[in-house]
């Protein structure tokens, strides 16, 4: 749907950002996609991200072991004093195909954690 409504100026991979700070069954996230300029579309918004300054790491498997990248990630700030805010993001590198369910041992998932800038 949401490659189809940005009728062809999407460039890149597909990513989620979250506003959540912890795990709920009804989350707030946003579903995005990269695109070549602004778009229009009845059910989508249009909106360029702001720069951010941020830590990141890359998960290889299943989605069901991403909390163990969340985890590396908010050690890491914790042990170098870096506060995280939000919203974090999940980049889809290598996920399900369209057509055909692929590996999900093989997906590759960029964890990134916006952190408040310093000074």
């Amino acid at each position: 749907m949401i490659y189809q409504e940005a009728k062809g100026k999407a460039s890149g991979d597909p990513f989620c950002c979250y506003y959540d700070d912890e795990f709920k069954e009804e989350a707030d996230i946003e579903l995005c996609v990269p695109t070549k300029g602004m778009v229009a579309g009845k059910k989508i918004v249009a909106k360029q991200l702001p720069k951010i300054r941020a830590i990141s790491t890359m998960h290889v498997g299943t989605y069901e072991t991403l909390n163990l990248a969340y985890k590396a990630v908010l050690d890491y700030a914790r042990e170098h004093s870096l506060t995280s805010i939000l919203p974090s993001r999940e980049i889809y590198h290598k996920g399900p195909g369209l057509v055909f369910k692929g590996n999900p041992n093989k997906y590759v998932t960029e964890i990134v954690i916006p952190i408040e800038q310093e000074g």
